[in-house]
């Protein structure tokens, strides 16, 4: 029997083959500051001027893990008001609009539940039902009530 968390990958490496244009917008503009040391100054000095206090920093996802999806966005939500290099850099095409913005802030909180499901499902080396009933459960609820 596979386990749990594997079962919870698939799923969702099945559901995030439909992304919006949205996360490939914040994934190209990541790939685009992390391939020169210039771009990544200058974004620090974006990061500077509208006071973004975080000393995070940006993830890059990985196609294989669909959680990296996840932390990509969520690191990208706290730098949002610094991503706006087309002022300076006329190469950069890739910034999202507000309305993008708010679409991945919605679809990172959509995808916590799921993160926060498989933080819990691997703390356990064993995968029961009668372990994992009250997890699903929960989390259930919170999807349906979100």
């Amino acid at each position: 029997m596979r386990c749990y968390a594997h079962i919870l990958n698939l799923i969702m490496q099945q559901g995030l083959k439909f992304i919006n244009s949205s996360v490939v917008k914040i994934r190209d503009s990541i790939k685009y500051l992390k391939f020169s040391q210039v771009r990544k100054q200058k974004f620090l000095e974006y990061v500077n001027l509208v006071s973004v206090d975080s000393k995070k920093s940006l993830h890059q996802d990985m196609s294989t893990r669909w959680n990296s999806i996840y932390l990509m966005l969520r690191s990208a939500l706290i730098y949002c008001r610094a991503f706006h290099l087309e002022l300076n850099d006329l190469n950069y095409k890739y910034c999202p609009i507000l309305e993008e913005w708010e679409n991945v802030e919605k679809m990172t909180e959509f995808l916590k539940v799921f993160y926060d499901v498989s933080i819990e499902f691997s703390r356990s080396n064993y995968s029961t039902a009668s372990l994992y009933f009250a997890v699903i459960y929960k989390y259930c609820v919170s999807l349906k009530y979100a």
